[in-house]
């Protein structure tokens, strides 16, 4: 068995339901080499699309269906960018049970990557465990509010860079939530350490 590789991964999508959304924007930092990646990819089923979801996340609807030369160059078919994921986790070297993906609320992002992978066909392909293998920043802030007996109102990513005197970066784009999460994961693996 090899040493485990963490990957810090957020996803924006078109709607909140992995079955009938999908990923618009993923990004993953590879910890062991602190690569960081993003991809975005062209909704494969546009009639899906939450306007809810748009708003939040601020991308346009006219980009994500081409209807823009800005979107056409920005937002690739989804078969050209997995391989291209696949293709960027190999290079790790590891078994797929050897990487952990780490996110905030970390369920929501692995069902639309599981969802992702599925409707294309290519679960024979997916680089990461399909059972687990996971860990949620929510979760351990969660676990150590319960240790210390406290009790917070909001577990937002956002919520828990400002409890602990975090750089907080631009919400609700990709990379940079990865960025965040990645400084959230490492102050709970400090705070373990200590």
């Amino acid at each position: 068995m090899g040493k485990l590789i963490a990957y810090v991964v957020d996803t924006e999508t078109t709607s909140l339901d992995a079955t009938k959304g999908d990923i618009i924007e993923i990004s993953l930092l590879r910890t062991s080499d602190m690569q960081q990646k993003t991809w975005n990819m062209k909704p494969a089923k546009p009639d899906n699309i939450q306007d809810a979801a748009l708003k939040v996340n601020g991308i346009s609807k006219d980009d994500l269906l081409w209807k823009t030369a800005a979107g056409k160059s920005k937002y690739r078919l989804v078969h050209e960018v997995l391989p291209e994921i696949e293709n960027w986790v190999a290079d790790d070297g590891c078994k797929i049970y050897d990487r952990v993906l780490v996110g905030q609320n970390i369920s929501f992002d692995q069902g639309f990557l599981l969802s992702c992978w599925g409707n294309a066909e290519c679960m024979d392909s997916y680089p990461f465990s399909k059972y687990g293998n996971t860990i949620d920043t929510k979760g351990l802030a969660l676990f150590f509010d319960w240790i210390n007996g406290e009790n917070n109102e909001r577990y937002s990513l956002s919520a828990l860079i400002k409890k602990y005197g975090l750089e907080k970066r631009s919400a609700h784009n990709a990379a940079d939530d990865v960025l965040m999460t990645h400084q959230l994961f490492m102050h709970f693996v400090n705070m373990v350490k200590k």
